[in-house]
């Protein structure tokens, strides 16, 4: 009997920068240089579509009225000055500190700088004004100072993605929800590379906040995992400031872009209503025809009916080049405070911790998993992973030792260095890989020659798929091939170090109990390879169907796999031929004894520079560390042989050893 038919959903998300980007929908209209300005009226369109209980725009502004025109929000906690918490997730390709995308410390500070200034009215900044109606919010913005979890942070959360442009799909569906901190605690700002619409690239875009319902009756929270606002790098911060290590467009490396998008997310929307000499629901900003590019002088009149004497192109809701911009008027303030005092996450910030510092101590070291470099396809390659370093301490970090468990392996790594009070590094650790299910925990085990003080924010964990090569001296690779009753469901392929298809089958007969076939592939030595197995149902060759299997091995009969419970829509099986990591050498001319050795392996003639790394005999990396007073410690090791790779001033040896 056939197996019963189903449709299977898989859903996924690729990072393909060529895929991303998409044929525009519509053209609007862009800035000179070919970016939209901004994406935030789509943006809550889509928003409306996609959440039927989203206030639209005339229920909103009815909302907004109401809570502005009964003026329950001019108390005392309001009109004072107040100060929101901002996370900014610098979302980067795994750049060091200040290159690329992933913006210095500086360049972040700088454009909190700014939107102080603008939302203050602050003099002798560029964000004062002499306008009539221009008004100060007393809206202050400060990085936060305790994450989440109650730990120290900067404000500033680094994470490293091997992207590079997002989607508003993607940074919807996958980025967001992924990084987002508290909203009813934190701003959450995403600094991202380009970020392609089906509108083009955009300089940024913002929630718009949520209505309620009645009072203390919120809508449900439809988009409570995305709340904040998205910046392109390029854009995020302020040339006027720059130490030199800031990217930035020169068009709009100002932060207007910040300051206007935080706007739409504090419930302002664009000055000309986006139609042609609409409305933006605020009395005291006159009539503008479209939105502007570049800069005027006054006067600058239109032909809307009534006619407007003088737009107000300076203002920050407009599109004008970023050193233009300087107003919000009183009554954008109105809607602000409004804002502020009932809508949903947006009144919480207001009495959020976030900047309620916490207590520090001398030697606090952080540690996060920045990225995973794991190739499936060439899993001869060693898996790795880049670990965030970061001192929270008062005192200069200068030495670490980070305790790495890796699928139940436990080995230290150490680092030295010197990182001022909140400065990172990216540390790289090699991973073991030892099947296609691995959990890795990492942890500090020392800062500084001393137990870290603070144990809440010196460990993380991840799982990534890797299978780590086996060594196997052999020329000849056999394989034998059991199919179920459905061989058409089955192909394979080998695969050379280059990603090369080698050999490959497929097109079997749907047949009851096939016959076992075999064959025989001749491959260069001393390189790397991957079989690669699959079944388009998705069960392999398991189980009512006929209990198939795949075995390969070498010519002289050594078993490199035996796989009887195919279970699955692929298998991926990587090997090496030859002995590229087993063979020694002496080239350091070093010695080690005691060898058999149970605890301390001693190394002659190195230095406290000297580096060590430990494979076994099939040449998978065990660990890796400095050569400390010409001793090396080995015992955590299981019992067996080894080999030990001692590296000095660009030369190696390499030895064996047996641990008993």
């Amino acid at each position: 009997m056939r197996k019963h038919l189903f449709l299977m959903l898989m859903a996924f998300f690729t990072i393909n920068v060529s895929s991303q980007t998409k044929k525009p929908s519509k053209i609007l209209s862009k800035s000179p240089n070919g970016y939209v300005r901004c994406y935030s009226t789509e943006y809550e369109k889509n928003l409306q579509k996609k959440n039927n209980r989203r206030a639209k725009t005339d229920g909103f502004e009815n909302w907004i009225s109401d809570k502005i025109n009964r003026k329950k929000f001019f108390n005392n906690r309001i009109s004072a000055i107040k100060t929101i918490p901002v996370v900014v997730h610098v979302i980067n390709k795994g750049e060091a500190v200040g290159i690329g995308t992933n913006i210095s410390d500086a360049q972040v500070i700088s454009q909190i700088t700014t939107l102080n200034n603008d939302y203050r009215k602050k003099t002798g900044t560029k964000g004062y004004n002499t306008n009539p109606v221009g008004a100060d919010a007393n809206i202050e913005f400060a990085l936060a100072v305790r994450d989440p979890n109650g730990n120290p942070t900067n404000g500033i959360d680094r994470i490293s993605f091997n992207v590079n442009s997002w989607t508003d799909t993607q940074i919807e569906a996958v980025l967001k929800p992924s990084t987002i901190w508290d909203p009813t605690k934190y701003l959450n700002i995403w600094v991202t590379p380009d970020v392609i619409t089906d509108i083009g690239e955009v300089l940024g875009y913002a929630q718009f906040p949520e209505a309620s319902t009645l009072d203390g009756l919120n809508y449900p929270p439809f988009t409570a995992n995305t709340d904040g606002v998205v910046i392109g790098h390029q854009f995020f911060g302020n040339l006027d400031y720059d130490d030199g290590s800031f990217n930035l467009d020169p068009t709009y490396g100002y932060g207007r872009t910040t300051t206007h998008e935080i706007g739409h997310w504090l419930g302002l929307r664009h000055i000309w209503g986006d139609d042609t000499c609409g409305t933006d629901y605020v009395a005291d900003t006159p009539v503008h025809k479209t939105e502007n590019y570049g800069c005027f002088t006054h006067p600058k009149p239109n032909t809307c009916t009534p006619a407007t004497a003088d737009e107000m192109f300076e203002n920050y809701m407009d599109y004008t080049s970023d050193t233009c911009m300087n107003i919000f008027t009183i009554n954008q303030v109105d809607r602000f405070n409004a804002v502020l005092a009932n809508s949903p996450r947006r009144k919480e910030l207001l009495t959020s911790n976030a900047l309620t510092p916490v207590t520090l101590y001398a030697n606090d070291a952080e540690l996060k998993f920045s990225n995973v470099n794991v190739e499936a396809s060439t899993t001869c390659k060693k898996a790795t992973a880049n670990v965030r370093l970061i001192n929270r301490g008062t005192s200069n970090l200068t030495t670490a030792i980070i305790s790495i468990n890796d699928a139940g392996t436990n080995y230290n790594q150490s680092w030295s260095g010197n990182l001022a009070p909140n400065k990172e590094t990216l540390v790289p650790i090699t991973l073991l890989g030892t099947s296609l299910s691995n959990n890795v925990t990492i942890g500090v085990s020392s800062v500084n020659g001393d137990v870290d003080a603070r144990n809440t924010n010196n460990a993380d964990s991840f799982s990534y798929e890797f299978l780590a090569a086996q060594n196997f001296a052999s020329s000849t690779v056999k394989l034998e091939l059991q199919l179920d009753d459905y061989g058409s469901e089955t192909s394979w392929e080998i695969v050379n170090s280059e990603g090369i298809v080698l050999y490959s089958g497929d097109s079997y007969e749907d047949i009851e109990n096939p016959a076992v076939k075999k064959f025989t592939f001749n491959l260069p030595n001393n390189s790397c390879y991957t079989f690669k197995i699959y079944d388009t149902y998705g069960d392999g060759f398991c189980c009512d169907y006929g209990n198939g299997y795949y075995k390969l091995t070498t010519d002289s009969g050594v078993v490199m796999v035996n796989q009887n419970t195919f279970n699955k829509d692929k298998e991926i099986y990587p090997f090496i031929l030859g002995t590229l990591s087993t063979q020694e050498n002496n080239k350091l001319g070093v010695n080690i004894f005691p060898n058999p050795v149970n605890d301390v392996l001693n190394i002659t003639k190195v230095s406290n520079n000297a580096t060590f790394t430990i494979y076994n005999v099939a040449g998978q990396f065990i660990s890796k560390g400095k050569v400390t007073n010409n001793k090396v410690n080995v015992a955590t090791l299981a019992k067996g042989v080894y080999f030990i790779e001692i590296s000095e001033k660009g030369a190696t040896s390499k030895m064996k050893f047996i641990k008993k």
